[in-house]
């Protein structure tokens, strides 16, 4: 490399392998055969050995020269590819981009990313899941940004970017609505009187709910396993049951929506944390940009929705790093 090869003199040299003569490389290539003796002959010197051996009529490749031919063909094929590959970028900053959301952040999100994603992406793929499964190998396999949760001691640097980290708190029915500072006898009650909601163990959540239990101290007298937070939160409207789960889950439900109300936990410290994933060296300005949208969309729309199920909860919520 400190030598350098120059892939126009590396097309000539392969032309002239393949042709047996410089005088066939040179129609094929369309110059002159003189051009293509002097490129060859440059090509020898930038090297330092000899490619060709020259007869009369036409010639033929020296050992360096075979291995340069072989070896040539597919730089060339790469640079090719390479050439075509960067063609996709000349009307999109990304060709394509692959956008995993999770469930609970996308209705305030996607509406809101979506519209701005396509005047800098040719395709784009949106995905919305409870969880992603093997999120690392999802997220950089492909040129894909995922928007999922992690538990707080598991957010880590390179391609992490914390959204948002958020309490788990109490969802009731409204006939339970009480001030913080009494939550904690009210869901006493709700624990002896009313089945319990709760999520699927595969769910992530799910162990995090259960921890919250725990250090409230709760036992539910019965319990319902429901794997979907619109249905949950829908069941709780009704008066089914009650719940443990993560603030931002309330935001799946439609705007104003008031059947329900929201307890804090009081003795409970379990957090999560929505991160942004992906990799960077891939895809090297779009989670930056995609940070501070997401960022003022919480900040503008989710917030405020959750203010109106309880004044005390945005304060709970941070954005940004924990």
């Amino acid at each position: 490399m400190r030598r350098g090869l120059d892939l126009r003199q590396l097309e000539i040299f392969v032309e002239v392998a393949a042709a047996g003569s410089m005088t066939g490389a040179a129609q094929r290539l369309g110059i002159s055969q003189a051009a293509v003796s002097q490129q060859i002959a440059k090509l020898e010197e930038r090297l330092g050995v000899a490619l060709l051996e020259r007869g009369w009529r036409d010639v033929r490749v020296t050992a360096a020269g075979a291995r340069l031919r072989d070896q040539g063909r597919h730089l060339l094929a790469e640079a090719r590819d390479l050439c075509a590959a960067l063609d996709d970028y000349r009307d999109f900053e990304l060709p394509s981009l692959r956008l995993h959301v999770l469930e609970s952040l996308a209705s305030v999100l996607v509406p809101e990313l979506v519209p701005r994603l396509r005047s800098r992406v040719g395709r784009l793929d949106v995905y919305c899941a409870l969880q992603f499964e093997n999120e690392d190998e999802l997220i950089f396999a492909n040129d894909s940004v995922a928007i999922t949760s992690v538990a707080l001691d598991a957010v880590r640097g390179g391609g992490t970017r914390v959204l948002l980290t958020e309490p788990c708190v109490a969802v009731v029915p409204p006939d339970y609505a009480v001030e913080p500072a009494v939550a904690a006898a009210t869901l006493q009650r709700l624990a002896d009187r009313l089945p319990f909601l709760k999520y699927f163990a595969r769910r992530r959540m799910a162990g995090q709910v259960e921890t919250a239990l725990r250090a409230e101290g709760l036992t539910p007298t019965s319990v319902m396993t429901v794997d979907s937070s619109p249905a949950m939160l829908s069941l709780v409207g009704a008066g089914v049951g009650w719940t443990i789960t993560a603030a931002s889950c309330l935001l799946t439900r439609s705007p104003g929506f008031d059947d329900v109300a929201v307890l804090p936990l009081p003795r409970s410290q379990v957090r999560r944390s929505i991160v942004l994933i992906a990799d960077d060296e891939r895809l090297p300005m779009v989670p930056e940009w995609l940070v501070g949208e997401s960022l003022s969309v919480l900040e503008r729309e989710g917030l405020p929705r959750l203010a109106k199920l309880a004044d005390w909860l945005p304060s709970m919520v941070s954005l940004g790093r924990p």
